[in-house]
């Protein structure tokens, strides 16, 4: 059973609850600090070699620290699956995962523990094993938030136990019984009978039934023995991209050991920077307090580039002397530098459904905080399990994020839970500088719609996706039974893919799109009441960088054609050429990211600038539309390297589990990455590759970029084919329906996954689309010829049946 099914079922008995929860979680997401985060190129193996790196530094370091101070874990769960080498002991094994949200107050990403598959019993995440010699004790602390089923009716166990016996017996050495939704903090010392021994695993465990609750959430988990001196840096509070000019150094401290922190000496190391920054901090931090440290006096200036800076920073010594845990004294991360910034329009994901009674509330929120800010928002509403418009594309979504209950909403990749989004949490979206922008437009002929759209980026990005959807303005005919009868920003469609489109952009590049959809093949109702919402997204971490919707039914704002400079010692004078199509009133000039001129007329501008700069020129339009900006970096030749894109890319279906690729050889190339309907697939040395191992009469579409050392070029253009179809007479005989003809309903046999069910008149125009269900409520369709499509994972197939 999918998972709209069960948790549809679920959902009907959920009301009453979360209407008590309403308020609750109103105040809650209120106090809910997220910090997104955004990983660098190939951020795969990096966080892989990170984590990587701190169990190794865990086993290297037992045996010197065994009789004093050991940090044995230390995990912001912060990587794409759960901790290398941790393992699911007992029940609900397949119900931990790594979640995309916030919840619990930590930054980033957070350990999640969902009630679904159902279990009743004890679920265990246990951790590799360390040596507790000489160790009596160990101090316990994490972030959790608790989303219980009915609060005060069901309770729920959750506690940390320890094994010496690779997992056969656990002790317990703390747990808490909880009935009550919230967030919660757990700062505990424990011992257990496993103390002192060589090799001891610890685990996190929960006891109870699960379907009596929703999620749980933990982050920020440390189990550590406490010692006389000891401090942790916590995090590194740089931003991941910033502007270009003077950055703040900043940081988050926490004093672990038990005497109070006076005074510590930090250095901090900026690659390509000419010297080492060595600061000493003095403040006083009791025992367990978090302190957020900026030098005063000290920076370092960022230039705009695509490559980015490494920024090490070390504790070198405690109240002037050594620390009894140096290993938790180290941070580096990568800081990218964007060389001019836009106007950001937050991105809104709300996953509602017509049968959902909470939503109804949510839903009117929702439209007057949007009435009051027009101009300010792109939205996109996806209807989920039980709404009559729910689709295939939104079930990824749900899936993608982790939705495990409607309403939900979403902002800029952010999950803010089940309440509507407040003016506070929109304006400070608002007024947080993007590094990217977008602009588009679309126009219709009859039942077709025509796209165009151009995402620009400031800042160089890798793995990232295109995201473009049709939506309908206005709903009134996917009623349900939730007493709703209009609805607003409605998904029709996803192009190109509903797992959006794969991209990579050096800084100052732009990418753009194209496409032609026949509307009716969506649940649309006016065609004259569209919307195109489009918004650039990390496909890791889930950041959305800006968002927009298309000029609607207008023709796209063309930028200017090469953009190129002549010199004149310090003057320089930017000439172009005017857009493919359309005719600008105008041009802006930016220069280092400073409006430097207004509605220029001409097509050149002369200027005195240093060596190094940055320039941009936007195309102005009438009605206040613009196109986005055509920018380069001037005096940056050494630090770009811009990679040739592999060209000719071909798929051919040799069978029905395997597809053949080919692609020309790109120049000093070292390999090449492999993308599968826009997911990374492998890494190849050669120009062809076999994907093996595929469904049956499926089409899988395949890019393919070229990679040199630490970069990666742009995407090949798409290909996408079909893998080789059975028998057709095997794949008929696969699928029964019955009655036929038919009065009220009909039934499907089938041994495969049923991914959506359409049905349609003689005249090819579809009456009833169902996602997903073995039977069909056919009492409304008027008597006569219908056909039913199937869909399913090994392929469709088509029958026709009669309405009685």
């Amino acid at each position: 059973m999918s998972y709209e099914q069960s948790h549809n079922s679920k959902l009907k008995t959920q009301s009453s609850k979360l209407k008590a929860q309403s308020s609750k979680l109103t105040t809650h997401n209120s106090q809910l600090t997220v910090h997104s985060s955004q990983l660098t190129a190939h951020s795969k193996n990096k966080i892989m070699k990170k984590t990587l790196l701190l169990t190794l530094a865990l086993f290297l370091s037992t045996i010197v620290f065994a009789q004093k101070r050991a940090t044995f874990v230390s995990e912001s769960f912060d990587g794409p699956a759960l901790p290398e080498g941790w393992t699911a002991f007992g029940d609900g094994t397949g119900n931990w995962s790594i979640s995309s949200t916030t919840l619990s107050g930590g930054e980033g990403k957070e350990l999640k523990l969902s009630w679904s598959p159902e279990f009743n019993g004890t679920a265990r995440l246990a951790t590799t094993a360390f040596d507790l010699t000489g160790i009596n004790d160990v101090t316990i602390s994490f972030k959790h938030l608790f989303d219980n089923f009915k609060d005060g009716q069901f309770f729920h166990t959750i506690g940390i136990a320890t094994s010496s016996d690779n997992g056969v017996t656990w002790n317990t050495g703390w747990s808490q019984e909880y009935t009550t939704t919230n967030v919660y903090e757990v700062n505990e010392v424990m011992t257990t009978s496993d103390m002192g021994k060589e090799n001891v695993m610890f685990c996190l465990f929960y006891e109870g039934d699960s379907h009596n609750m929703d999620n749980w959430f933990f982050d920020d988990l440390l189990i550590y023995k406490q010692t006389e001196l000891d401090i942790r840096l916590v995090g590194l509070n740089i931003p991941n991209i910033v502007e270009a000019g003077d950055v703040e150094l900043s940081f988050t401290v926490e004093n672990l050991g038990v005497k109070t922190i006076e005074s510590f000496d930090v250095e901090i190391n900026i690659s390509d920077s000419e010297s080492v920054i060595n600061a000493t901090v003095k403040k006083e931090i009791a025992h367990s307090e978090i302190a957020q440290i900026t030098l005063e006096g000290e920076s370092f200036k960022a230039l705009a580039r695509n490559k980015p800076y490494h920024i090490s920073l070390n504790i070198t010594s405690v109240n002037e002397t050594t620390d009894e845990d140096p290993r938790n004294n180290k941070l580096e991360k990568d800081v990218k530098v964007a060389f001019n910034k836009a106007q950001r329009i937050p991105m809104i994901e709300h996953f509602s459904s017509s049968t959902c009674g909470p939503c109804v509330a949510v839903n009117q929120q929702m439209h007057t905080l949007t009435n009051n800010n027009e101009g300010r928002y792109t939205y996109t509403k996806f209807p989920t399990a039980g709404d009559p418009y729910h689709t295939t594309e939104s079930a990824y979504k749900v899936k993608e994020y982790g939705v495990t209950g409607v309403p939900n909403i979403f902002l800029d990749g952010s999950n803010k839970g089940s309440n509507y989004l407040t003016q506070m949490m929109l304006d400070e979206r608002c007024s947080t500088p993007a590094f990217a922008d977008i602009r588009g437009a679309f126009n219709v002929e009859g039942n077709m719609i025509h796209i165009t759209a151009d995402f620009l980026s400031y800042v160089k990005l890798e793995n990232a996706k295109a995201y473009i959807s049709i939506n309908e303005k206005t709903t009134k005919k996917n009623t349900g039974s939730n007493g709703e009868t209009e609805f607003h920003h409605i998904l029709m469609k996803m192009l190109d893919s509903k797992s959006g489109n794969a991209l990579s952009l050096n800084s100052g590049n732009y990418k753009r799109y194209e496409f032609s959809f026949d509307m009716s093949e969506t649940h649309v109702e006016e065609m004259n009441d569209l919307e195109v919402a489009l918004w650039l997204q990390d496909s890791i971490t889930k950041e959305i960088y800006n968002s927009n919707f298309a000029y609607a039914y207008a023709e796209h704002c063309y930028p200017v054609q090469n953009l190129t400079l002549t010199e004149n010692g310090d003057e320089k004078t930017l000439t172009w050429e005017t857009p493919e199509q359309g005719s600008p009133k105008g041009y802006n000039i930016y220069v280092d990211g400073v409006l430097t001129a207004e509605n220029v007329k001409e097509l050149s501008y002369t200027f005195t600038s240093g060596e190094r700069f940055t320039a941009e020129v936007i195309a102005l339009y009438e009605e206040g539309r613009t196109s986005v900006g055509v920018a380069k970096l001037f005096g940056y030749e050494e630090e770009i390297e811009v990679i040739e894109t592999p060209e000719n890319l071909t798929a051919t279906a040799t069978s029905t589990s395997a597809i053949e690729l080919k692609w020309n050889k790109t120049e000093n190339a070292t390999s090449y990455n492999i993308y599968r309907d826009d997911e990374f697939l492998t890494n190849v040395a050669e120009t062809n590759h076999t994907d093996e191992g595929l469904n049956y009469n499926t089409e899988y579409c395949y890019t393919v970029t070229a990679v040199v050392n630490d970069l990666e070029s742009e995407h090949s253009e798409k290909v996408c084919v079909k893998t080789l179809g059975e028998n057709i007479e095997e794949m008929t005989t696969s699928y029964n329906i019955y009655p036929n003809p038919a009065n009220d309903v009909i039934y499907i046999e089938t041994e495969f996954e049923i991914e959506e069910i359409s049905i349609y008149d003689i005249y090819g125009r579809r009456q009833i689309a169902v996602t997903p269900s073995r039977q069909v409520d056919v009492a409304d369709l008027n008597s006569g010829i219908y056909f039913i499509k199937i869909n399913t994972e090994k392929g469709n197939i088509v029958k026709r049946f009669i309405k009685q």
